[in-house]
């Protein structure tokens, strides 16, 4: 049967635009997390939403290096690893299962601890960790632990245990506790002890982009 050379034209632009379109999906990194991750920050007596919170500078960060990639903001102020488990409507997070199901993330990252520290003293967040790793894993996603910024207090020690959790995890790993104490003159990077600066949240995503960039790299592959 031959087809009306109108016909084939349509028809061969349509497969055209449809592989077109599956080449450029983005990889979607989607960052879970506590005020650390959505960019609070004190400035003038006042807290607001850095500008340069980390998953906005990760975004920059990709689109300068030429990158297909959508990196989402889903820090919320307060919480801990267990309310993402269990999830929170009144902050519009169902629970974990029902979150992965319909998110469209190639890449998870959890950053969590501060607040566990906090709300939950001596508890571990080991079984947490590992709960919402598997859940993740089983919708599709790679799962990333982002171990929390160390603060300027007595209790750092405490968050250093909560990242040392995340670091035997056996999963992969951003360490930001370990990182940011390499830098000298950290604390005055934190601008009320806990949240980091502009300065800081630029040094957060730099610190991010290696280990990310190489998994965005590693799902374009197989696509």
């Amino acid at each position: 049967m031959r087809i009306p050379h109108r016909q084939a034209h349509v028809l061969l632009a349509a497969l055209l635009f449809s592989a077109n379109a599956g080449a450029e999906t983005p990889v979607t990194i989607v960052m879970y997390g506590d005020s650390t991750t959505w960019g609070k920050t004190l400035l003038h007596g006042a807290y607001s939403q850095s500008p340069t919170n980390e998953p906005g500078e990760l975004q920059r960060m990709f689109d300068e290096a030429g990158e297909h990639v959508v990196v989402k903001n889903r820090g919320v102020s307060g919480l801990s690893c267990l309310d993402f488990l269990q999830g929170r409507p009144f902050h519009g997070l169902d629970a974990w299962d029902v979150e992965m199901k319909r998110s469209n993330a190639d890449i998870v990252v959890m950053n969590v601890g501060i607040n566990d520290v906090l709300l939950r003293p001596g508890a571990g967040i080991s079984d947490c960790y590992a709960r919402l790793s598997a859940i993740a894993k089983a919708n599709g996603k790679i799962f990333v632990i982002e171990t929390p910024n160390p603060v300027a207090y007595f209790w750092n020690a405490r968050v250093g245990r909560v990242a040392a959790q995340g670091r035997d995890a056996g999963l992969v790993v951003i360490d930001q506790w370990t990182a940011i104490q390499k830098i000298p003159n950290w604390r005055s990077m934190l601008s009320d002890g806990v949240h980091p600066d502009a300065a800081l949240y630029q040094r957060k995503a730099a610190i991010s982009f290696p280990t990310l960039d190489g998994i965005v790299k590693s799902v374009t592959k197989t696509r």
